[in-house]
């Protein structure tokens, strides 16, 4: 039986899966993500976990890969993914030649969104939006049901919308983005910048928040205040009926969930803000968003993908 190889770039670890047509789970691995190398030993240790996948897998057909950054999905190239060092990378002709097997790049969050629709907390929505706070923030908007693109696939980088003028420096070089006060590695940086105390992950400082730490407190305030601010300019635009929260931070839960829906009750003054809701799928979502897409570049169809196992 053929199967898709699907692995999600994230900016700390790597995932794979061989996953077959009717959504059964042969393998998954897990690597982490070498960003401190530079974007070449990055791009290296994508290609070595798709090999080790392929040499496991039955029939390989595919090769998706859900990575982050500004993705031009038709071409496959990354124009620039600061977490990772790339910067106009061919990547999926990249993997083409080295792989010898058909391949796809997709953004990770579009990857997410299709996964999430298919499968999982938004399903049955038609206009919603995905944001996923992990090392970075990714978003992907959907409207009556398709992902919205923009004209160069740049739709939905919600991490790098200004929400503090001359705030915190970013990785893509400008102050004050989204991304620079609440994905999970600022989070942990701002912490260690206010408090001294270094390497505490997103989870272990709101940990310390909740446990009347005035620094960690600080610091998740204001990443909550950050979202809610981005979340409101889009529902002013786009006017979402539902706002689904992934990536890790997203484990927070009500932590995250409670404030973040106040502090929006607040910002949003045309009509009542959209639902929230964190994803159903977890950290599972872009591999299998990947693997969706694998299949529906195989000839997969919709209705065939949806009665995959959540």
């Amino acid at each position: 039986m053929s199967t898709v190889v699907a692995i999600d770039v994230g900016g700390t670890g790597l995932k794979g899966a061989v996953i077959e047509r009717d959504g059964t789970l042969r393998v998954q691995r897990r690597h982490s993500t070498p960003r401190g190398a530079g974007g070449v030993a990055v791009v290296e240790a994508v290609l070595a976990l798709a090999t080790e996948l392929i040499g496991i897998a039955d029939e390989p057909a595919h090769v998706a890969l859900a990575v982050p950054g500004l993705v031009d999905d038709d071409n496959g190239v990354v124009a620039l993914a600061p977490n990772l060092g790339w910067r106009e990378l061919p990547l999926r002709a990249i993997a083409e030649e080295r792989l010898g097997l058909p391949a796809l790049v997709w953004h990770d969050a579009r990857a997410a969104a299709l996964a999430e629709g298919t499968l999982g907390a938004a399903r049955g929505s038609r206009d919603w939006l995905l944001v996923t706070i992990g090392t970075g923030i990714g978003g992907a908007f959907v409207s009556d049901g398709r992902v919205l693109l923009g004209a160069r696939g740049a739709a939905g980088e919600l991490g790098h919308v200004g929400v503090m003028p001359d705030g915190p420096l970013c990785a893509c070089g400008k102050r004050g983005c989204l991304e620079a006060l609440a994905s999970g590695r600022n989070v942990s940086e701002r912490y260690a910048e206010r408090s001294g105390v270094y390497g505490m992950r997103a989870e272990e400082v709101l940990a310390r928040a909740c446990a009347s730490d005035a620094d960690a407190a600080a610091v998740w305030e204001q990443a909550i205040d950050a979202l809610a601010r981005a979340l409101a300019g889009c529902a002013a635009l786009l006017d979402p009926e539902l706002v689904v929260l992934g990536g890790g931070v997203s484990s927070a839960g009500a932590a995250l969930l409670d404030p973040l829906a106040a502090r929006l009750a607040q910002e949003v003054r045309f009509g009542p803000p959209p639902r929230l809701r964190t994803a159903a799928l977890g950290e599972r979502a872009g591999w299998i968003g990947a693997g969706l897409a694998g299949w529906q570049a195989v000839g997969g169809a919709a209705e065939e993908l949806a009665t995959w196992p959540a």
